[in-house]
């Protein structure tokens, strides 16, 4: 990359800068090339063959100028401290989910998107494979520009949220979409800085979850009535009809009201008990066991300590 860029810059350097410009002088269209020197604007007359080939250079310089404009962001980009995909990254993260049909409450998170919620930010809960990450990504779909996924993993905080919010900041990004935010172990009791800061001035935060319980202390702890609550694990049998295009009430039990299309037959969560029971422990009760422990330094096990332990 920093080949790359001086390779660009060298070449830039030999380009013209300025701009062509025409005027309509007694019928006749005479053109000029434009440029600024010294603080002083400049303008010199072009024959056609002159113009065309100034023309192209121009139109060169100006590309390889977006290209180091573009390398110079993604030289920054690796300065984040969680995982972040932008440019192509972010390109093939949406691709397999653009055909697909959008779930029920799809409607909501793009009106969140849409217009101004005076510096709240949308929680997008539930259990796995209720959809989420596929809701997340079909947005982005519709919503490219200045957006950017973030995942927070284990062992994060929100210092190195914060620290990747501002480089977002600086770098253009109004959509910031933030996933498994419970795993950053202060998250509970510092949420209330993704609203009054950065919602405050502008960002669309939407964070993403199965840590429910992680995010309801945070609503009663911090965010109060700056969050938004978006919750995806009820499915309907309507809705998952449409969406998967699997019929019969039969196959709606046999998925066990997930959205996962995984598997030849049947999604192979719930195709055994043992794949079952493992689906219980991870998705709610390590999730529930979490969030006891980051609250209040796990004050709130009471009868459940012993259990944990």
């Amino acid at each position: 990359m920093k080949e790359r860029i001086q390779e660009l810059q060298a070449e830039i350097a030999t380009l013209p800068i300025g701009y062509i410009s025409r005027k309509n002088i007694r019928g006749k269209i005479q053109q000029y090339y434009q440029w600024t020197e010294d603080g002083r604007k400049k303008s010199k007359y072009l024959d056609d063959a002159t113009a065309t080939e100034l023309a192209l250079a121009i139109e060169k310089r100006r590309k390889l100028e977006k290209e180091l404009k573009e390398l110079a962001k993604l030289k920054k980009t690796n300065h984040f401290k969680t995982n972040v995909l932008v440019g192509d990254a972010l390109k093939k993260f949406i691709e397999p989910v653009k055909e697909l049909k959008h779930i029920d409450c799809y409607n909501d998170l793009a009106k969140f998107l849409e217009h101004d919620y005076s510096g709240k930010v949308l929680i997008l809960y539930g259990l796995r494979r209720t959809g989420k990450t596929t809701l997340i990504r079909q947005a982005i779909a519709s919503f490219p520009e200045k957006s950017v996924f973030m995942q927070v993993g284990y062992g994060m905080t929100l210092a190195d949220v914060n620290i990747d919010l501002k480089l977002c900041s600086e770098l253009g990004y109004r959509n910031i979409f933030i996933d498994e935010i419970t795993l950053a172990e202060d998250f509970i009791e510092g949420a209330a800085l993704l609203s009054d800061i950065y919602a405050a001035s502008g960002m669309k935060i939407v964070l993403s979850g199965t840590d429910s319980l992680g995010f309801l202390f945070s609503k009663s702890e911090e965010l109060y009535d700056r969050c938004i609550m978006l919750h995806t694990t009820w499915i309907s049998y309507r809705e998952f009809e449409r969406v998967l295009g699997v019929t019969g009430i039969d196959e709606y039990i046999r998925f066990g009201g997930t959205m996962s299309l995984s598997g030849n037959h049947y999604n192979p969560t719930f195709n055994s008990k043992e794949s079952t029971d493992d689906y219980i422990d991870s998705a709610i009760a390590k999730n529930i066991q979490h969030s006891l422990k980051s609250y209040q330094d796990g004050g709130h096990f009471r009868h459940l300590s012993e259990l944990f332990d």
